[in-house]
């Protein structure tokens, strides 16, 4: 229909089917059928034809009325989307995983905003896989194997795990010096998990095992988090929860030349092209964070 708009606006200005064609690069009967395909849609003649002359009828003159506005308006809204794509704006609706949303880029969320203060962000955290397409997210950030799709996905770093302690535990009950020393020690865990349902290092070609004993075991990680600041006892948390942990002297790593692997973590968005740039900018920001908690020496107070 806007192509039939833009043949009949090009026609009406010009007075001719001829010279609408010249100026279009096409052959006048092309400009005659989409005049007549225009009629035939809107069943009203839009020029009175003679052997001379060529005029708008009354209701050629409404069409051209308003299709002049719509034209105007579709080129308003293309003008509009190409900014909103090539410049840092717009409302960007994240899911992520409770670990990572609430204690690493829940906290780090306003230096993005003071970043880009025109993106405007939608956080959800919950551990179910949302449909993207269906569910209007514009980015996902998940780890482990990812299943194949017609998704877009980014590596933002490894998603590994490390054993920590307190400074209140080891206080009150000393730190494990050996890998097997920690079954003398409360450890918590998640018992559902067949990663770290038991601990198991390798250490100079040997198998070193570990069952974890403890008061408290739970799936979530967000737990075992804060009963290991207060003290509990020793667990194994994502490397992406413990960097400000580290650094701001709440908890301390345990053997962290054996960290527990479980995979890559990602950021996963439709395909588009070009990827508006809010997306693009989120995904490095997030990337920058997974990346500041990669290494042990990322981690260190």
């Amino acid at each position: 229909m806007l192509d039939l708009f833009e043949v009949f606006l090009h026609v009406a200005d010009r007075g001719s089917f001829i010279d609408a064609a010249r100026a279009m690069g096409v052959v006048p009967s092309t400009i005659s059928k989409k005049v007549s395909a225009l009629e035939t849609q809107l069943g009203v003649t839009v020029f009175q034809r003679t052997t001379r002359s060529l005029s708008l009828t009354q209701e050629g003159r409404i069409v051209y009325d308003e299709a002049r506005q719509i034209l105007s308006r579709v080129d308003a809204l293309e003008a509009r989307l190409a900014t909103q794509t090539a410049e840092a704006l717009g409302t960007l609706k994240i899911s992520t995983f409770p670990e990572f949303g609430r204690l690493l880029l829940g906290r780090h969320l306003p230096e993005f905003h003071r970043r880009y203060p025109r993106i405007k962000t939608e956080l959800s955290i919950s551990e179910d896989i949302v449909d993207l397409i269906g569910d209007s997210f514009d980015v996902a950030i998940r780890f482990g194997v990812l299943p194949d799709s017609e998704l877009q996905a980014r590596i933002l770093g490894d998603y590994d795990y490390y054993l920590c302690v307190s400074p209140r535990y080891v206080a009150e009950h000393g730190a494990p010096t050996r890998l097997e020393d920690l079954s003398q020690h409360v450890c918590m865990t998640d018992p559902t998990s067949p990663l770290i349902r038991t601990w198991v290092f390798e250490r100079d070609g040997e198998r070193v095992e570990v069952i974890p004993e403890g008061p408290l075991q739970a799936d979530d990680p967000i737990t075992r988090y804060f009963a290991t600041v207060e003290g509990l006892g020793i667990s194994v948390l994502p490397a992406v929860i413990l960097r400000d942990a580290v650094k701001a002297g709440q908890l301390q790593l345990l053997f962290p030349e054996h960290p527990i692997r479980f995979g890559k973590m990602w950021a996963i968005h439709a395909r588009r092209d070009p990827v508006p740039k809010r997306i693009q900018l989120f995904v490095d920001f997030a990337r920058e964070l997974a990346q500041s908690a990669q290494t042990v020496e990322d981690m260190q107070p």
